[in-house]
């Protein structure tokens, strides 16, 4: 018997989730702000002073880029292949479907007003969440079909950790498929950015210039 568990979630998955949806994006806002000339979300030219020795928004961006440019990049031509390969499989997210998405945030921070304030605490709104949330049900709509979990295993890690579980096997059979899948999907992600990087044509110009 196979369990497909990918519209159940875990609060602890749930928090995951928003953490590294916000880090995630933030790398690449951060590039974007540094590098965006004028307006109101530019950064201004000198960026800081020490004594009055300016540091300024190329040092910064220059600096960025030594320490992470690679990794931004590469989470950039990720998201780009995910863009292709959702449009070829015509790939949609409803926005019924983010508000589901968002209603399991909402729960697990006590309600949306909540929510919203852990928002107003870090440097995103909440059309930031939605557009990350999206990406987040593309590539689940792209892999679901790869993956699955036998009953097989979640018995296996129940029994490997039903000391540290509270409840019993049947209490918990939802929730084990769910981590396992959870699981399975980062480790399937990871070779299927791989397969589309051969599939569709990339050039990587920053590659051998840190």
């Amino acid at each position: 018997m196979q369990f497909n568990p990918a519209k159940k979630r875990t609060k602890q998955r749930i928090a995951t989730g928003l953490i590294i949806l916000l880090v995630v994006s933030g790398l690449a806002v951060v590039y974007a702000n540094v590098n965006h000339k004028g307006g109101s979300t530019g950064v201004p030219d000198v960026v800081a002073t020490v004594e009055g020795e300016k540091i300024t928004r190329e040092q910064l961006t220059d600096l960025l880029l030594k320490q992470a440019g690679q990794q931004g990049l590469s989470i950039l031509i990720a998201e780009k292949l995910i863009d292709l390969e959702a449009k070829k499989e015509k790939i949609v997210v409803s926005e019924e479907e983010i508000e589901e998405e968002l209603a399991d945030y909402y729960e697990y921070y006590g309600g949306k007003e909540e929510f919203t304030q852990v928002l107003e605490t870090s440097p995103y709104s909440i059309d930031e969440v939605k557009k990350n949330l999206v990406k987040d049900l593309t590539v689940k709509k792209l892999l679901t079909p790869r993956i699955s979990v036998s009953e097989e295993e979640i018995k296996e890690y129940f029994e490997e950790n039903k000391e540290e579980i509270n409840g019993d096997y049947k209490e918990n059979k939802e929730k084990i498929a769910d981590l396992l899948f959870a699981q399975k999907m980062q480790t399937e992600y990871t070779s299927w950015i791989q397969e589309l990087t051969q599939k569709y044509e990339v050039k990587n110009f920053l590659a051998g210039t840190e």
